[in-house]
């Protein structure tokens, strides 16, 4: 890469995905996308013919299995496996405490060690 930096997991190593929450779990988008996404399907249920038409087992293994099988096609099965406790850690993200957090933390420009200057 450019930046020298490499982005990929290394072959049989494992990556610590360690993404800082923002403390919120539900906000004003995902209420609108959640809300317009149910409202869209429920449309085009009652637009359908019937319901039973709308649901239609075959595709959906055809959706849902595919969408694995492709997955498994670009990635190595550990990849693939690495994913699942943090598919878990997205849909239920850990709870923080971050008002102790903000009470440990040192004032800014406090506790540095003297900048010492090489003349070269």
């Amino acid at each position: 890469m450019a930046d020298g930096v490499e982005h990929a997991a290394p072959r049989g190593g494992s990556i610590s995905y360690d993404v800082p929450s923002s403390g919120t779990t539900v906000d004003g988008a995902m209420l609108i996308g959640l809300t317009s996404a149910f409202l869209l399907i429920g449309a085009a249920m009652t637009l359908g013919d019937s319901l039973r038409s709308f649901l239609d087992f075959p595709s959906v293994l055809i959706v849902l299995l595919g969408s694995f099988a492709v997955t498994m096609v670009s990635f190595s099965i550990g990849e693939v496996f690495a994913v699942i406790p943090l598919l878990g850690r997205t849909l239920f993200p850990p709870t923080r405490d971050t008002a102790s957090g903000l009470r440990a933390r040192p004032e800014p420009g406090g506790n540095r060690p003297p900048q010492r200057h090489s003349r070269a």
